[in-house]
């Protein structure tokens, strides 16, 4: 017959063995809560490109956005004074999985659109960045994107 020192001793190794089931169980679901909580979304975060007229650039899975025109420019040329700044309107078309869509960015009027999932702000037109093989006197838009996903 068992002593009771050996029935003690074996109800305590029997709660600690529970103890540790439990405590793995909850550990295994606390891993798998933490990497769908990390899991990646598939819209990547918002970017900003630098695009000249005549450029395409990659904007998301299966997407390109192509500066395709100036539409107008009213802007104060360099080295006169002027009374107000004026403005240019850009023309660009996003060509993604569900066909090409275009779409006009003004900088004072209308700086921003939404594109099916996307939307794209005019942040800047002025002269190209030094060192990116573009003519000396091409100019740039710099343009924020967002996806629905990260707006």
């Amino acid at each position: 017959m068992p002593s009771l020192q050996h029935l003690a001793t074996h109800h305590r190794l029997r709660r600690v063995a529970a103890a540790i089931a439990l405590m793995s169980s909850l550990a295994a679901c606390q891993s798998q809560s933490l990497a769908t909580a990390a899991e990646p979304t598939t819209a990547p975060a918002p970017a900003s490109v630098v695009i000249s007229i005549g450029e395409e650039t990659s904007v998301g899975p299966g997407s390109r956005l192509r500066l395709l025109r100036m539409v107008s420019d009213s802007r104060c040329p360099k080295g006169v004074q002027c009374v107000w700044a004026g403005e240019v309107t850009l023309e660009f078309e996003l060509s993604a999985p569900s066909g090409k869509k275009k779409f006009q960015l003004a900088q004072a009027h209308s700086p921003s659109a939404a594109v099916g999932t996307m939307a794209f702000e005019l942040k800047a037109y002025q002269a190209c960045p030094a060192g990116t093989g573009r003519m000396a006197d091409a100019e740039c838009a710099t343009v924020a994107i967002a996806t629905a996903a990260t707006r």
